[in-house]
């Protein structure tokens, strides 16, 4: 590798037109980049240059951890073309210089440059759609596990859906949700049902008063005759005493309700205020101005900080008013109680009828929520978009009949009734047919050598030499069928309109998977994701046709492929932009045809 004085005078430039607009000298790990990053906008059209390079080494160029086409070198100089390089980036963005001086020797990063990357208007609408349709197709797969938790009558016979609201949205559904409880709340505390009920006071008795049989039955049995001649008088002996109580299960279940609403309330309290300290701490990075109109933190940001801040007033009014209501009279003393919700007094009387049925609806549609994750918003674009691809393969596997048995990488818990997606490398998750035979989906698996995948218990490694680094293909669906990967695809997502040749040099490779026991080849399919107005499954040898139960070709031939899915954007351009081919029916349809194509489907 070179040596500092071998480097002495290079530069590495980020350019546009030719011109440098920043640039950092080489170093042998790396250039400190910039205190201040150079801003460009998300669809500015930029290059990159290379001064004295050395002729015996290899360079390439990243932006974060996707690589560049190779430059070209005229004489001691390199240049890779001005391009749309920083679409779907966001924020600060780093790009780094790698060279090597033999193809088997290991990349080594020489130079790093920070770019501050302001989305456009158009790339900020695409990245909340993604965020959002992300956040819905997790709490749907989330749904089968909770749901079997929640299932019972302490929790209104189970929940119907598992509720993805962001925090100000969440504020508002509890504030529509007390203003529909309030008023039947208020005829409880004015006209309660009570529970009539005998209780032992002790009492004076001269020998005049009437006994009741249960208090000479207790009187006699400790021998205690309190008309006895040798009985001074007046005596205290126990009585009994009907009373009136609202100590009954309904009040004690609209008090664990009452509860259950403010705890919510806090809880959404702290994430609006967490997610307004987030876009302040990212204001450098968005309050820049691109051209004559607002700064994307005028336009987008400060509305939303606004909508965040009378969520959290409107929060502060309403959890006054919970505790005012829990305060009553009525309630004190209580301990609270998730019980049924179906008893007479809930079914019968008016007010505790409109009570209850607010309560069963919310607890079955909202008491399990997917919040937010913080880290969502500092990621690309192209980065959701491959966590999209995984959600929605699972979704569709879903939909075909099979049951997800754990999310454990997928979602984390926040709290009893509060999950958070987390989706992070090498997630699995496991989505079961039968008693011998799932699908394993696995977002960014390492594929090792053998040896290190055997060391690890991996099922699968990788036939390029030792000395080649890690596959980590976005997807990789494996079909298990007696304990062992029968057959196997792999899905890798493009964040890009179109599909072209360059991007199948990285992907190819993935055919040579195999298993660790035998060294089968497993990987007989490979696809790339991309969202490109050409919706749908597409092979890309032209003599090979996707079916209803797959490609038309024996399971021991090499399929390539490409699937055009790209999220709805734009709701009233839904029917226009996909005449049918919506994202949700095309994964459908690939997942279908698999299960059919490996034989884990018939009908």
């Amino acid at each position: 590798m070179n040596s500092p004085d071998s480097l002495r005078g290079a530069h590495f430039a980020l350019t546009q037109n030719g011109n440098e607009i920043a640039s950092v000298a080489l170093a042998d790990e790396g250039a400190s980049p910039a205190d201040q990053p150079v801003t460009v906008s998300e669809l500015q059209p930029v290059g990159f240059s290379l001064t004295s390079r050395r002729q015996d080494v290899e360079y390439t160029v990243a932006i974060g951890d996707i690589p560049l086409p190779p430059g070209r070198a005229f004489g001691p100089i390199i240049y890779w073309e001005d391009g749309r390089h920083f679409e779907s980036a966001r924020g600060r963005v780093g790009v780094r210089l790698r060279a090597r001086t033999a193809p088997d020797a290991g990349w080594r990063v020489c130079a790093r440059l920070d770019v501050n990357v302001v989305p456009t208007k158009l790339g900020e609408k695409r990245y909340e759609t993604l965020v959002n349709d992300i956040r819905v197709i997790a709490a749907g797969l989330i749904f089968d596990i909770v749901s079997k938790m929640f299932r019972g009558v302490r929790y209104a016979r189970g929940i119907t859906q598992v509720a993805s609201h962001t925090s100000h949205l969440e504020l508002a559904n509890l504030r529509r949700q007390w203003k529909g409880i309030s008023r039947a709340l208020e005829l409880i505390t004015t006209e309660p049902q009570l529970r009539t009920g005998r209780c032992i006071e002790l009492r004076s008795f001269s020998g005049a008063e009437v006994l009741s049989s249960n208090t000479a039955v207790r009187l006699a049995a400790r021998g205690f005759d309190p008309r006895g001649p040798d009985r001074g008088r007046p005596v205290t002996v126990p009585a009994e005493r009907l009373t009136r109580s609202g100590d009954i299960v309904e009040h004690r279940v609209i008090l664990w309700f009452l509860k259950l609403l403010l705890q919510r309330v806090r809880e959404c309290t702290k994430a609006a205020r967490a997610e307004i300290a987030l876009i302040e701490s990212e204001r450098e990075l968005r309050d820049v101005a691109m051209g004559s109109g607002p700064t994307l933190y005028e336009e987008v940001d400060l509305p939303k900080i606004e909508r965040l801040r009378e969520s959290v007033a409107q929060a502060h009014e309403l959890a006054t008013q919970l505790r005012r209501a829990m305060l009553s009279p009525l309630f004190r003393h209580l301990r609270p109680q998730a019980d049924p919700t179906d008893t007479p007094v809930f079914q019968h009387v008016d007010a505790y009828h409109r009570f209850g049925r607010r309560m069963r609806h919310y607890l079955t549609a909202s008491l399990v929520v997917l919040e937010a994750g913080e880290r969502e918003r500092l990621k690309a674009t192209s980065r959701l978009y491959e966590h999209w691809v995984f959600l929605r393969l699972a979704e569709a596997f879903r939909g075909c009949g099979l049951c997800g048995d754990d999310v454990e990488g997928v979602v984390r818990r926040r709290g009893r009734h509060r999950f958070v997606l987390d989706l992070d490398d090498d997630v699995v998750l496991q989505l079961r047919l039968d008693a011998g035979r799932f699908v394993r989906l696995r977002y960014e698996p390492w594929i090792l050598p053998v040896e290190a995948a055997r060391r690890r218990g991996d099922t699968l490694c990788r036939g390029a030499g030792d000395s080649a680094p890690a596959w980590r293909p976005d997807v990789l669906v494996e079909f298990i069928d007696g304990g062992e990967v029968a057959y196997a695809v792999v899905v890798d997502s493009k964040y890009s309109a179109r599909i072209q040749d360059h991007h199948w040099l990285r992907v190819e490779k993935y055919t040579q998977i195999r298993t660790v026991v035998g060294l089968r080849q497993v990987v007989r399919q490979v696809w790339l994701a991309h969202p490109g107005e050409n919706a749908g499954i597409h092979c890309r040898d032209t003599t090979v046709t996707w079916t209803t139960y797959g490609p038309d070709r024996p399971r021991d031939e090499i399929v390539l492929g490409d699937l055009g899915l790209r999220p709805v954007f734009d709701e009233a351009a839904r029917a226009e932009a996909y005449d049918g081919d919506e994202p949700s029916t095309v994964v459908r349809e690939f997942a279908a045809g698999l299960l059919h194509y490996v034989g884990f489907l018939t009908n």
